[in-house]
């Protein structure tokens, strides 16, 4: 609980693969992205609920429509105690790929440039983490020109 695991990790383009065991006695875990002084998207799992949740209320410019700053979910069990995460980060987007695409969920972020920190967390109790592995991307430059 003392050790950022992810400490000194910035990006605003990254690919996030995780393989968690989860333990009853954990309430909440997963990764805060798009970190800044005052911002932050995150991307959790409650497994008392099984549910999976991306919660973009702090993700940057969310006051131009009254439900953009919302929380979504969607339900998912572990697969023999098991949550596999795949998490795509791209400036103002995030994907993300629970258990091989049993669950999804896909969001637009407005987040400020400087907001490029990243975070692991786990909220009373404790978990296994078995794999983590982390790629910096490349952002998406979209370039039109006429014919």
């Amino acid at each position: 609980p003392k050790h950022d695991l992810l400490a000194g990790i910035q990006s605003r383009s990254l690919e996030i693969n995780a393989e968690i065991s989860v333990l009853k006695a954990t309430k909440k875990f997963g990764f805060r992205i798009f970190v800044g002084e005052e911002e932050e998207t995150v991307i959790y799992y409650q497994p008392e609920e099984s549910l999976l949740y991306v919660d973009r209320s702090r993700s940057g410019q969310v006051g131009f429509q009254e439900d953009f700053a919302r929380l979504q979910s969607v339900p998912l069990a572990p697969i023999d105690g098991v949550i596999r995460l795949r998490i795509l980060m791209d400036r103002s987007s995030v994907e993300v790929f629970a258990n091989d695409g049993m669950a999804t969920l896909t969001d637009c972020i407005f987040s400020s440039a400087q907001s490029r920190g990243l975070k692991f967390f786990v909220e009373e109790g404790y978990l296994h983490l078995d794999s983590l592995d982390i790629y910096f991307l490349e952002p998406a430059d979209f370039n039109i020109t006429s014919i």
